[in-house]
């Protein structure tokens, strides 16, 4: 099981700000960054102070192409945010 609480904050614009104004260690903190592997979107979930290695990720998922996804290509995905 996984504890998870919900807290509101001003506006912040990165997982490790979150995470300060929680008074939280970053390593505690999930993110979640998008990711274009081979023109499929996915998903990436890691501590706010970690970075997605993306050589790492294309050598595991076995695909060509991986790069972070850009907010235009998933946005469609996510009506209600």
């Amino acid at each position: 099981m996984v504890k998870c609480i919900t807290c509101i904050h001003s506006q912040i614009f990165t997982a490790s700000e979150i995470a300060a104004s929680a008074h939280i260690p970053g390593k505690q903190l999930a993110k979640t960054v998008m990711i274009n592997v081979d023109g499929d979107i996915a998903m990436a979930v890691l501590p706010a102070t970690d970075r997605v290695n993306l050589p790492l990720l294309r050598e595991f998922t076995g695909s060509g192409k991986t790069r972070q996804a850009t907010e235009r290509e998933f946005q469609d995905l996510f009506p209600d945010c």
